[in-house]
């Protein structure tokens, strides 16, 4: 629902007039309000969020205020997680890749390009993954930025998995953590959390052992695992894998199998699957991924 949508469904459900929703305004002025026909200031909001007995949060939660990009990540998931299905990924490709010049983008089609060529260019071909330019573009992006939005962690962790090392730790150290976490939408903290796990992800498929453990202690001391437990078993599985490798010891392999057991108990199996074979095949070739771009990927809980 659009906010006037919202401010019907929510007065008609707890039976108040339009007459009586605002001090100083009439019966008149209100309908013209609540129909979009005249613009409605935040003041506005806030007292009408009082009148519904609400605070503003909770009231702003029923209003979908942008719903271009919802609806890309509405068929972003729904391809990710079935890439046989040809309807979507026309969709995809069709509503939401750019085909314009990089530095012509705005914000949201930048999120667009490298969401999808991030994250399924190597599924797309026709689409591909990010190339040298794509790659010197958004890191001089990011890294020139002194405040960052949902938006640019999406492209973080999309993005991160293709770049060199330096640049890896570059937009990771200038990203996190995330600024003013208190102020921050829950879906912004998970996508700066997934970016992190990418980059501790992709540092043990490249054998870069010492400096995922770095990240992964890092996270241990920034992230609020009280409210996730999956992404406490999510860095738990890694710094078992790298442990594995940095102590010789295969005691820490038995350890991530069994985190894997849990992930399927509390209801993951698809990222508990992806795991278990990616767990295999580093246990069998540590060397598995190193040469190629073709990661296990997973997509962002919610």
């Amino acid at each position: 629902m659009n906010i006037f949508e919202s401010m019907s469904f929510i007065r008609n459900r707890l039976n108040i007039s339009q007459g009586d929703m605002l001090s100083n305004t009439t019966h008149s002025t209100y309908s013209r309000i609540e129909s979009g026909k005249r613009q409605i200031k935040l003041e506005t909001l806030l007292e009408i969020a009082d009148r519904f007995g609400m605070n503003h949060e909770e009231l702003f939660q029923f209003f979908d205020m942008d719903n271009e990009y919802q609806k890309f990540i509405d068929i972003f998931r729904t391809f990710a997680d079935d890439t046989d299905d040809e309807t979507n990924k026309e969709k995809l490709l069709t509503n939401f890749f750019p085909k314009k010049e990089l530095g012509k983008m705005d914000s949201y089609e930048l999120t667009y390009y490298f969401s999808i060529k991030g994250h399924l260019g190597s599924i797309l071909s026709e689409i591909g993954t990010p190339t040298a330019e794509d790659q010197k573009f958004i890191v001089k992006y990011l890294t020139t930025k002194s405040f960052f939005t949902q938006k640019d962690y999406q492209i973080g962790m999309n993005i991160i998995t293709h770049l060199p090392l330096k640049e890896r730790i570059k937009i990771m150290d200038k990203m996190y953590p995330v600024i003013l976490p208190e102020k921050r939408t829950p879906s912004l903290k998970r996508y700066a959390n997934h970016m992190m796990t990418n980059l501790i992800s992709i540092c043990i498929y490249k054998l870069e052992y010492e400096t995922a453990m770095k990240y992964i202690e890092i996270a241990e001391n920034t992230m609020d695992f009280s409210i996730d437990y999956y992404l406490r078993l999510n860095i738990l599985y890694h710094k078992n894998v790298v442990l594995r490798f940095l102590k010789q010891d295969t005691i820490y392999i038995t350890q991530a199998r069994e985190i894997i057991k849990l992930m399927y108990a509390i209801g993951d199996p698809q990222t508990a699957k992806q795991f278990e074979t990616d767990l295999n095949k580093l246990t069998d070739n540590p060397k598995e991924y190193q040469n190629n771009n073709n990661y296990p990927r997973t997509v962002v809980r919610e």
